[in-house]
C-alpha cells in the first residue's frame, strides 16, 4: 500500500506547530475525491514525530535525534533513518550520525545509500580500519558498468584520513578481488598508487602505476599517476608516460605531459607534444595558447603569432567567464610581446589596451614600462612602474 514519506509528514507538522504561515487558498469546486492513501501514521507516532521535529527547532537536537531514530526503528522507514543522520550532522555529532547510519544499514542491508553513509562517516571520523567492510560492500553493490569509476574515486574519498599508510593498506585490502581484473585493474591500481603517493611511498606508487598500465595500456589512471611521479630521479615514471603516448593518447593527457615537460624546462619536447595536440584536436584552444606562449619564449615569432591568433579566434565563440578572461589576457600579453620585439610599439600598446582582467593589469603595466624603456624613455618607464599600486584594484577593509 502506498505511504506518504513520514519525514515529510513530520516536517509539515512541526512547521504548522511552529506557526509558519500557510498561504490562503481561494474557493475550490466540490469534487468527489478518492480516499487518501494510508500513511501508516497512528496517533502515537504522530506525536513522536511532531515532538522530535519541535525539539530540533527549539535547539534540542539530541532529544529530537533520539525521537526520530526511534521512530525510524519502529516504522522501518528509510527516510526517517536518513533524517536522523542529517540531524546528527547538523549537531556536528559524528558518533550519533554513525549510530543512525548503522541502524539504517542494519534495517536495509542492500541499501547502497545507507552503506555509503556508514563508509563516509567512518572515514570522516578517522576510523579507517572499520571502513573496510562497508568499502567492500560499496564496491560490490555498484553497478558493474560504473565500478571502475567508483574505484577511481576512492583516493579522493580517503584523502582526509590522517594515517595515510593505513588508508592505503585498507583500500588495497578492499580492492584485492579487483586488482587483476581487466575491467577494474587499472582503476584499482591507480587508486592504490595515489594513496601510496599520499603516504610518501613513491616507489610503491610507481609500482602500482606499472601494474595498472600492464593490465590496461590505454587506461588513463596509471598514466596520470605516472605524470605526478615524473622526476629526473625516477625515469621509470616517464617511461610509462611515453609508453602510453605511443598509442592514441587523449589530447588532455598530451597536454598534461606537455605541462610536465615545461616544468622541467624541456621546451622542445613540450612543443612537440603541443603541436601533436593541435594537429589531433585543432579546436582545443588551450593547446594553441600554450603553444603560442612557448614559441614567444623561444623567439619563434611568426609561428607564435599564428598560434595565438588561432587561440583568440576559437575563444570568440566561448561564453564569458574567468578562464576565458585570463586566457585572452595572456594571449594579449604575448601578442604585445611579439609586437615589442618587432619594435612595433603602437601595436604592442594596442594589444595591452585590450586587457580588462584586473589580475593581469600589473603584467600589462610592466610590459608598457618595457616598451618605454626600449624607446629610450627611461624616466617615463620608471614613473609607470612607481604608479603600479594605483593601477591595481583598491583593497577593501
Amino acid at each position: 500500500m502506498m505511504r506518504f514519506p513520514l519525514v515529510a509528514v513530520a516536517a509539515l507538522l512541526a512547521a504548522c506547530a511552529a506557526g509558519i504561515p500557510v498561504k490562503a487558498q481561494g474557493p475550490r469546486p466540490t469534487v468527489v475525491a478518492a480516499a487518501p492513501p494510508n500513511s501508516g501514521l497512528d496517533a502515537e507516532l504522530f506525536y513522536q514525530l511532531l515532538l522530535g521535529e519541535l525539539n530540533v527547532r527549539s535547539e534540542e537536537p539530541a532529544a529530537g535525534f533520539a525521537l526520530i531514530l526511534d521512530a525510524a526503528r519502529k516504522t522501518g522507514d528509510a527516510t526517517l533513518y536518513q533524517r536522523a543522520v542529517e540531524l546528527a550532522f547538523q549537531a556536528r555529532n559524528g558518533e550519533a550520525a554513525l549510530q543512525a547510519a548503522r541502524a539504517w544499514k542494519q534495517a536495509f542491508p542492500q541499501s547502497r545509500e545507507a552503506n555509503r553513509y556508514v563508509l563516509q562517516i567512518l572515514v570522516a571520523l578517522n576510523r579507517v580500519p572499520e571502513s573496510l567492510d562497508p568499502l567492500k560492500t560499496e564496491i560490490a553493490l555498484t553497478d558493474p558498468k560504473d565500478r571502475a569509476a567508483v574505484i577511481a574515486s576512492l583516493s579522493r574519498n580517503y584523502a582526509r584520513a590522517t594515517d595515510k599508510k593505513q588508508a592505503a593498506a585498507t583500500v588495497e585490502q578492499a580492492l584485492a578481488d579487483y586488482l587483476n581484473k581487466p575491467d577494474t585493474g587499472a582503476s584499482a591500481w591507480s587508486a592504490v598508487g595515489r594513496l601510496r603517493l599520499a603516504a610518501g611511498d613513491t616507489a610503491g606508487a610507481l609500482d602500482a602505476a606499472r601494474r595498472g598500465q600492464a593490465i590496461s595500456p590505454k587506461a588513463e589512471g596509471p598514466v596520470l599517476l605516472a605524470l605526478e611521479l615524473m622526476d629526473p630521479k625516477q625515469p621509470q615514471a616517464e617511461a610509462l608516460v611515453r609508453g602510453y603516448m605511443q598509442s592514441q593518447p587523449l589530447p588532455e593527457l598530451r597536454m598534461a605531459y606537455a605541462r610536465a615537460l615545461l616544468d622541467a624546462q624541456r621546451h622542445s619536447e613540450a612543443l612537440a607534444q603541443l603541436k601533436a595536440v593541435t594537429t589531433e584536436r585543432p579546436e582545443l584552444a588551450e593547446a594553441w595558447l600554450a603553444q603560442g606562449t612557448l614559441l614567444v619564449a623561444d623567439n619563434h615569432l611568426p609561428d607564435a603569432e599564428v598560434a595565438l591568433r588561432k587561440y583568440l579566434e576559437l575563444m570568440q565563440a566561448q561564453p564569458a567567464g574567468e578562464d576565458k578572461s585570463r586566457g585572452t589576457a595572456q594571449a594579449f600579453l604575448s601578442m604585445a610581446q611579439i609586437a615589442e620585439r618587432r619594435r612595433d610599439f603602437p601595436a604592442a600598446n594596442a594589444w595591452l589596451d585590450r586587457i580588462e582582467n584586473s589580475q593581469d593589469l600589473v603584467q600589462a603595466q610592466n610590459r608598457r614600462a618595457s616598451i618605454l624603456a626600449r624607446q629610450g624613455k627611461m624616466e617615463e618607464a620608471r614613473k609607470l612602474l612607481r604608479a603600479l599600486p594605483e593601477r591595481t584594484p583598491p583593497t577593501r577593509a
